[in-house]
């Protein structure tokens, strides 16, 4: 059972194990997402394409120098809708402030 004061690696479900991925540090979409890694949604999808929706996080260190992963997004990884903003743009603008279209 999940508990908000337990560590993060044992807050995870026993059965399952990190199946995130890299994101990649520069995309043609231009987002930028160096550090950062992505987890498919649902987790027992089979491959990535029967994933719609995506979390991204960072490794984070702590104060105490423990490594944590910081939650910065969820939402569609590749939404049909043109003016709904991947999980990856809502990410990029977390961490960068605006998003990859944007002028800084």
């Amino acid at each position: 059972m999940f508990k908000p004061s337990a560590p993060a690696e044992k807050s995870k479900p026993a059965s399952r194990n990190w199946r995130g991925n890299d994101c990649e540090a520069e995309n043609d979409d231009g987002t930028a997402l160096a550090g950062c890694s992505k987890l498919y949604v649902p987790l027992d999808a089979e491959g990535a394409s029967a994933a719609p929706y995506g979390f991204v996080f960072r490794l984070t260190k702590t104060d105490d120098d423990e490594l944590v992963w910081n939650f910065i997004a969820f939402g569609e990884r590749h939404p049909e809708n043109p003016s709904t903003r991947s999980v990856y743009e809502r990410a990029h603008k977390r961490l960068r402030g605006r998003y990859p279209n944007q002028s800084p």
